[in-house]
């Protein structure tokens, strides 16, 4: 009995769970593959505001029409930006997105996963429209208040939308496939870095150079909304537990791009239906406070909401969110450019991750990146902290020692905390549990995005060092309670988080 229930809470889009990684795999489910990599594309609004946002609120432009005049001399004028409000404007964004994955998040368990993307982007371009306004009223507050509500959709795709490829994937390509979402997010952070530096080139009017960014964001929410109504599946699990046998199979046959009565699509479809209706009662929604209170699921949705945070305590958005200061304080002129480097860095890295991952596993890319992270933060904060060399070579140490850093963010605690999370958590919890791991890590985010400028002021670049203490903790973490998700069973991972749960 206690087997029948853990397959019916574990059970995934795949009638063969120990099927492992390969080139057949791939060339079997390449349909199911491209699904997944066009639903990754609901990443796309989370990576073109971490890639904009610094150089846009570090521009002329920006602190011309939000900021105070500092100084008028006959050559030029400058201003001065509080730096609460600066981290303010710019961590608002995550605080909507770590309340949008749990509010929003939860229509994708009541109504379905394209029900759920469809109003997250919904409230994503209201936000957008919102930020829109701001152009013209030229109030820091209307655009805190669009960036809110842009955030509440955003942190609702980027919940529902791993969910939906994590349950579209059959087990042996799930890794590939839950990577594309990381992958399709690093791609718009460099393109909206790429986008900065063009606009920084070309001498635009003020309104153009600060509304083109803006209005691109409604373009990616309108892509979404086609996608999502004309292509997206919808999942089969949800569509069984909620009794809809015929458009499961509709949604199987599209998946794995068979007919509806196909051997093959029956065979899948029976797998879900006898795993599911085993326990009916095990496949229900549930809330956090009673997955809390239960001693077999407490542990993997803590360890998932610890993990997710540590994700954020390794201080990758401090570059991307500040970069364009990090760089103007070592002495560097062209901001921009820079980082644009670090944008092409993360990409470039994070295709690699896509291989990576399931050659060597999740632990073990956890483990050696948080310890290369570590390393990395630690010698570029020594380097800026202490002023070890001249300081063109201070420069050119600390861009080098952040793109190790961002190299090794990339191919490990980028892709990887998202994967492990679809993997452990069994599908009677899994939007649950994810609403609150992203409600996590978005809440970290926020704090530290809301607070960098007011500690950089203080203490510089000492601020990594606090990076670099979080980054060993992880990895500590890491050895001690997660487990090894690659090719594992239910069973398997069960006794793990049983053992964790014993006093």
């Amino acid at each position: 009995e206690k087997k029948a229930r853990d397959e019916s809470l574990h059970c995934q889009v795949s009638a063969s769970p120990n099927e492992r990684f390969s080139s057949k795999s791939i060339r079997r489910y390449k349909y199911c593959i491209g699904y997944c990599l066009t639903i990754s594309l609901c990443s796309i609004p989370l990576g073109w505001d971490v890639g904009t946002i610094g150089g846009y609120t570090g521009s002329q432009v920006f602190q011309a029409k939000f900021g105070n005049r500092l100084m008028k001399s006959t050559e030029r004028v400058e201003y001065t930006f509080d730096k609460a409000v600066l981290g303010l404007v710019v961590s608002v964004f995550s605080l909507g997105c770590a309340f949008g994955g749990l509010a929003l998040g939860k229509l994708g368990d009541t109504y379905g996963r394209k029900v759920g993307i469809l109003a997250a982007t919904f409230m994503y371009v209201l936000g957008v429209i919102i930020q829109s306004v701001s152009i013209i009223a030229e109030n820091w507050v209307c655009l805190c208040g669009g960036r809110v509500l842009a955030g509440l959709g955003v942190g609702s795709l980027n919940v529902i939308g791993p969910v939906l490829i994590g349950e579209c994937a059959p087990s042996s390509i799930r890794g590939l496939c839950v990577s594309f979402y990381q992958v399709n997010c690093s791609l718009f952070i460099f393109l909206g870095q790429v986008s900065m530096i063009f606009l920084s080139r070309n001498h635009l009017d003020s309104r153009v150079l600060y509304s083109l960014p803006i209005v691109f964001q409604a373009l990616w929410g309108i892509i979404i909304t086609v996608l999502c109504i004309s292509v997206f599946p919808e999942s089969p699990r949800y569509l069984i537990q909620k009794s809809r046998f015929e458009e499961a199979r509709v949604s199987l046959s599209q998946i794995l791009h068979k007919e509806a009565n196909d051997a093959e699509v029956t065979e899948e479809l029976d797998y879900l239906y006898q795993s599911i209706s085993t326990n009916l009662e095990a496949s229900k929604p549930t809330n956090i406070l009673r997955l809390l209170k239960n001693k077999e699921f407490s542990p993997m949705v803590l360890m998932g909401m610890i993990l997710m945070g540590f994700q954020q305590l390794s201080g990758i958005n401090y570059f991307f969110y500040y970069g364009n200061e990090v760089f103007t304080s070592i002495g560097l002129e062209d901001t921009y450019m820079c980082s644009g480097c670090l944008g092409l860095v993360n990409l470039v890295f994070s295709i690699c991750a896509v291989l990576a991952i399931e050659k060597f596993g999740r632990k073990f890319g956890l483990l050696i990146g948080a310890l290369a992270m570590a390393v990395f933060m630690l010698t570029y904060s020594s380097v800026g902290n202490w002023n070890i060399f001249s300081p063109k070579a201070n420069g050119i140490l600390m861009i080098a020692f952040t793109c190790c850093f961002i190299a090794s963010f990339a191919m490990t605690w980028g892709p990887i905390p998202n994967l492990v999370l679809n993997e452990i958590y069994p599908i009677a919890i899994k939007q649950t549990s994810m609403s609150f791991a992203g409600f996590t890590n978005n809440t970290f985010n926020f704090i530290i995005s809301l607070s960098t400028p007011v500690i950089v002021k203080n203490i510089g670049f000492g601020l990594g060092f606090i990076f670099c203490l979080c980054s060993f903790c992880g990895a500590a973490f890491v050895l001690y309670y997660v487990p090894e998700t690659r090719n594992k069973t239910p069973e398997e991972l069960g006794r793990f988080f049983c053992k964790l749960a014993e006093p």
